[in-house]
């Protein structure tokens, strides 16, 4: 293994990082990447070196270097750091994994497996937290079956649980030059989308999309689904507990979205786009709208950031004007966990523990990502307006959702058992975009009845394991719309 900086790691990420740092596989994840003082080994556990840190979090590069350079000053063990794309940082951890290569710190992006799975298959280890990072965090901040387990503490909530990741943002000036206002419903857009692309002419297109990463696909869809009158997350029902990916709500939001490409407004080369390429071809002009997450901003901030004074952003869309504009997320995971392989267990958490404080948080809100834990934060940050403004709509229009493993922890030894399915929601939604999917409605449907009946076998192998659990822990009957659930 070669000698690297970490500051040099920072611009060296994705295929040339993993083949650098997964060497002695001899093998690397493909396409491009994305991009700390101190040298070190750059082995992935970090031995009695360097700790090493990957993730795919490219808004929270400034304020994890700020903490990796004091870290360094503390401890005398400098931080080797790559980020990824979340696709290629899967990929990257799974042949680290292979290798007995894993880093010491990673995010779980592109592994697609619920942190239970993980625990069990021997990638993660409890984190250490001090009395001090503990006490900063919120009361109930940390829950069983997403930050413990079995009675270990293995991550900490860094992001607010109240937010959507469909916001619409949209290029102002091109908007300004077709005379159009941010949309607010389908209709909206297709005519604000069609408007931009026949004023702006030659290659722009009134919308842009990230087919290629079929799991923004599936984040977006889900969310769409929710205003349009699906009242779960995921295929899930919150009242029923059944899984209806086939739900009307669902086809009608497929629906629209096709809708666009088949009118000609959808950019051409979308299907082969992952998130960062989407985002920064439709900074350089490609089409007038953007459907992201709230780190949009932050992104372009790093990618493009002469495009921030021509950003703007309005709610997610909704079918028309009757419909209640309206979302529900679970509470959500930590971002960051400490790998069972580390060598460096001891002082992580020294590193680790700077996630619950007030400095860390304006760090998050000032990388204009998610919006932080403790949103008080956001109001000492320096923050573009397009950002700052859906504070004010998550507020209103985000609720907590019910989460199955809160009302029974032991429902994480199911979801320890589950396998996905294939082909994914996202990746049926993708192919009905490419033509790969001929009958979405019919492939959905077909979708519902596998995963309800791998549920099903999850649940009797749990069984046969101890767990006390069955498939009303999934159902929440008391469950209300546009309320906050409270267990």
């Amino acid at each position: 293994m070669s000698e690297l900086s970490r500051r040099g790691l920072f611009r060296g990420a994705g295929a040339l990082g993993a083949a650098t740092l997964l060497g002695a596989c001899d093998t690397s994840p493909g396409g491009g990447g994305d991009d700390g003082v101190g040298g070190g080994s750059a082995s992935g556990s970090g031995g009695d070196g360097a700790l090493t840190w990957w993730d795919h979090n490219l808004n929270l590069i400034p304020v994890n270097e700020q903490f990796f350079e004091q870290f360094e000053k503390d401890s005398g063990i400098a931080v080797d750091y790559t980020n990824y794309p979340p696709p290629e940082l899967g990929e990257a951890l799974q042949l680290a994994k292979q290798s007995d290569q894993l880093p010491d710190v990673h995010s779980l992006a592109g592994l697609g497996l619920p942190v239970s799975a993980l625990i069990n298959g021997g990638w993660l280890q409890p984190v250490r937290f001090d009395d001090a990072a503990l006490s900063r965090l919120p009361e109930g901040a940390l829950m069983d079956g997403v930050h413990v387990f079995g009675g270990d503490i293995y991550t900490v909530p860094i992001f607010a649980q109240r937010q959507y990741w469909c916001t619409t943002w949209y290029n102002t000036e091109m908007l300004e030059a077709a005379d159009v206002e941010p949309p607010s419903t389908y209709d909206e857009f297709r005519a604000a989308a069609k408007a931009v692309q026949d004023t702006a002419g030659g290659n722009t297109y009134g919308w842009i999309f990230n087919l290629a990463q079929t799991e923004r696909v599936q984040e977006l869809v889900n969310f769409l689904a929710q205003p349009a009158g699906f009242e779960g997350f995921d295929g899930l029902e919150f009242a029923s507990g059944e899984i209806v990916y086939h739900h009307e709500a669902y086809l009608n939001v497929i629906e629209f979205l096709l809708s666009l490409q088949q009118d000609g407004l959808l950019f051409p080369g979308s299907q082969t786009l992952i998130d960062k390429e989407g985002r920064v071809r439709w900074a350089a002009g490609a089409a007038g709208f953007y459907l992201d997450g709230p780190w949009c901003a932050g992104s372009l901030q790093s990618d493009a950031p002469e495009f921030l004074d021509r950003l703007g952003s309005a709610p997610i869309l909704v079918p028309d004007a009757s419909s209640d504009r309206v979302t529900y997320r679970r509470v959500g995971s930590g971002v960051y966990f400490l790998s069972a392989a580390s060598r460096h267990a001891d002082v992580a958490p020294q590193l680790m523990g700077h996630q619950t404080s007030t400095e860390y948080y304006i760090g998050i809100a000032e990388g204009m990502a998610q919006p932080p834990l403790d949103l008080s934060a956001v109001e000492g940050a320096d923050v573009h307006p397009a950002w700052a403004q859906q504070m004010d709509w998550f507020a209103e229009q985000s609720f907590l959702a019910p989460t199955p493993v809160v009302q029974n922890p032991e429902i994480d030894m199911v979801e320890a058992e589950r396998k996905p399915i294939e082909p994914s929601f996202g990746a049926i939604v993708s192919g009905a975009f490419s033509g790969d999917v001929d009958d979405y409605a019919q492939a959905l449907k077909d979708l519902s009845a596998k995963a309800m009946a791998e549920r099903d076998r999850a649940i009797g192998e749990a069984k046969k394991k101890g767990a006390k659990v069955d498939a009303s822990d999934y159902a929440f009957p008391d469950w209300k719309p546009k309320q906050d659930y409270v267990p």
